[in-house]
């Protein structure tokens, strides 16, 4: 009972705070979106999920994340797994929307192995590289780094799920380079990235995706076609003003013609019912998660921890950014969902399991600042 307390006491409750507010604004944004498209189960599966996620959150803060750094194979196992899941699910997944994505449990209940690879990923990335903390000048550690990560990335592209394949690759990035990645190995990632981005345009994207970049590029080409989704995303986002149209009362979302509003689009849902209030107070509680996960980089007790704390700030960086910048029409369409306010339970509930994981580092390293 007394390590219980002492472990719930060490918690960052600025962190819970964040995670609980975006939580709670994603289920009005969703119960809004359930209510205007009739489809409020919706909503109450993503409450069950919620759930689930705040209660394996708490348990995963019990877990001694030094395991994982001790223990090889207990990553090993995993990261075998979810290639074995990536793989098994090109074989036999069903597609969904174009994408196969995901496997269905039973009629109701569908689950996205990508989430899982994302954490398995980082914490796989952050034993290796702090086992090698003082060898990083030497470039085989950055190519066999990368080579973790690409097979990952390469089964996730064949989806096709090109938004993850992204966040797969920044966050080893941004895990290298927080690991001491020297600036001329820093200079020929960057130059073999760019030769990569240009292999894949050529002979890896579908040309749906490549559409979609090119109506990016210029939005007037398609406006019924591969542009069609920006456009009604900025409209939505554009007729919030500055106190939105009131909850339900969402005339793109209400009438169906913004696709995926409980997803990928949920934030121009959220933006034009509740307007510039409204997004300043979820962009607020972004920033306080941001800046809890940032202290927790600084705050860190050894290598491991910081890079997990890196590689866990990288991933909601990037996937918030990304979402929402293809809302705002500023970056290309890649189906990326909006951290714990957009609809998907695999999502949600690795993401609390991630948060848990981080206080649970926070309660080992004897750190109980504000």
């Amino acid at each position: 009972m007394s390590g219980f307390l002492q472990t719930f006491k060490a918690w960052d409750w600025g962190l819970v705070s964040a995670v609980a507010g975006r939580m709670a604004l994603g289920l009005a944004a969703l119960a809004s979106v359930a209510m205007s498209t009739g489809e409020m189960q919706l909503f109450w599966r993503q409450a069950v999920w919620a759930g689930v996620g705040i209660a394996l959150m708490v348990a995963a803060s019990f877990v001694d994340y030094r395991v994982f750094f001790t223990t090889s194979r207990v990553l090993v196992a995993g990261y075998a797994m979810v290639l074995a899941l990536l793989a098994t699910l090109l074989i036999a997944g069903p597609t969904i929307r174009g994408a196969t994505s995901w496997f269905r449990v039973g009629q109701v209940i569908s689950v996205e192995p990508v989430e899982v690879a994302k954490l398995v990923t980082i914490l796989l990335l952050a034993k290796y590289l702090a086992s090698r903390h003082e060898e990083l000048g030497r470039f085989r550690h950055v190519l066999i780094s990368g080579g973790y990560t690409v097979a990952m990335a390469l089964l996730v592209l064949m989806q096709p799920d090109l938004g993850s394949v992204l966040v797969l690759v920044g966050v080893w990035f941004g895990m290298v380079c927080i690991a001491g990645l020297p600036l001329r190995h820093m200079i020929t990632v960057v130059l073999i990235g760019a030769i990569v981005a240009a292999f894949g345009w050529g002979f890896a994207l579908h040309d749906y995706q490549k559409a979609r970049i090119l109506s990016y590029l210029n939005p007037a080409s398609d406006p019924q076609g591969a542009g069609y989704q920006a456009r009604q995303a900025t409209i939505a986002v554009g007729a919030g003003g500055v106190m939105g149209q009131g909850a339900g009362h969402g005339i793109q979302t209400g009438y169906q013609f913004l696709p995926e509003a409980a997803s990928d689009f949920i934030f121009a849902s959220f933006a034009e019912e509740w307007g510039l209030t409204g997004v300043t107070v979820i962009l607020a509680l972004f920033a306080l998660l941001f800046w809890r996960v940032f202290r927790m980089v600084v705050a860190a007790p050894n290598n491991f921890a910081r890079l997990v704390a890196t590689g866990m700030l990288t991933l909601l960086v990037l996937q918030a950014g990304i979402n929402i910048g293809m809302n705002l029409g500023v970056l290309p369409i890649t189906g990326l969902t909006l951290p714990l306010v957009s609809y998907g339970g695999s999502s949600l509930v690795v993401l609390c399991v991630s948060f848990g994981l981080l206080q649970g580092i926070r309660a080992r390293s004897g750190h109980n600042a504000p």
